[in-house]
């Protein structure tokens, strides 16, 4: 698994070690801390170089088992510089990581904010304002974050340093998931179609002296 920043990540917590890191980031907040704890993508013994912390940001229900369901918000990307053993969870120090070139092309934001507004359109039947995705920083992980996207490729992704690079690959998988609907609707239509059809013959068959 894998978030960005500015993600809304749903997690059901079960596992000991991961109840006593929520419980931590709970007594952090109850402080004035942030609660935070950092998510890494690891594919069996290899681990991304990038990965996100994550806020907790509620608590949707809590068991009798001291499980719980809870949502986190992406903040910022970081590196695990090094790790320590002194809580069952680990803790661990980072890097935040940066781009390299912090601007973005405005054509592009444009672009792929506008195609996101049409990909929801199709998928929701409602479309966001304009001033929906302004004032959002680092936009392409805002737009990632609803696409789905399988977590390698996300992970590609999060690592890159340049917005542009990465609003220009948003816009490139937001493409493909409009013409993938467009196909469906295509096909949905076909069938309604062929149904209703069938519909007019069965209901002229019965209508129709023998």
């Amino acid at each position: 698994m894998t978030a960005c920043p500015l993600e809304i990540v749903p997690l059901h917590i079960f596992e000991e070690r991961y109840k006593a890191m929520i419980h931590a980031c709970q007594q952090a907040q109850a402080v004035g801390g942030l609660g935070e704890f950092v998510l890494v993508y690891q594919a069996g013994a290899n681990r991304a170089e990038v990965g996100t912390s994550l806020r907790l940001s509620s608590v949707l229900q809590a068991y009798a088992n001291g499980s719980m369901d809870i949502l986190a918000t992406g903040t910022r990307r970081c590196r695990i510089l090094r790790e320590f053993q002194d809580q069952p969870y680990g803790e661990a120090e980072v890097q935040w990581v940066c781009d390299g070139h912090s601007d973005w092309t405005e054509s592009l934001a444009t672009e792929a904010f506008q195609l996101h507004q049409t990909l929801l359109q199709m998928s929701t039947g409602h479309t966001p304002p304009d001033s929906f995705y302004s004032g959002k920083f680092l936009l392409s992980f805002a737009l990632m974050a609803s696409l789905g996207l399988p977590t390698e490729e996300k992970q590609a992704l999060l690592e890159l340093d340049n917005e542009d690079e990465r609003l220009g690959q948003v816009i490139g998988h937001m493409k493909k998931a409009i013409r993938i609907l467009e196909t469906a609707r295509g096909f949905q239509e076909a069938v309604q179609s062929w149904w209703n059809l069938n519909r007019v013959v069965r209901k002229w068959k019965t209508s129709s002296p023998p």
